[in-house]
């Protein structure tokens, strides 16, 4: 997946998808993702990922008290390159 937002987001390198996922995201579908954010042990994040999310952790208000935002800076990262 390249791009979670909008159909026009990230859609570098001839990926014709952009952001697919967000409208298909409904109520289930955004609870089951949070609550594999809750039991993960670490995340992998590609480097582009990683350098997105790194600027976010702990910055936006709304975040810090999101499923997702409480995970990621309790557990290990790691960008790949």
């Amino acid at each position: 997946m390249q791009g979670l937002g909008g159909p026009e987001e990230d859609r570098r390198g001839g990926f014709e998808r952009g952001g697919w996922a967000m409208p298909h995201l409904d109520s289930e579908t955004a609870d089951l993702t949070s609550q594999v954010y809750q039991r993960a042990d670490a995340f992998l994040f590609g480097r582009r990922t990683y350098e997105v999310f790194a600027g976010s952790w702990g910055a936006i208000e709304d975040m810090k008290t999101h499923p997702i935002g409480e995970a990621l800076p309790r557990r290990p990262t790691d960008p790949v390159q």
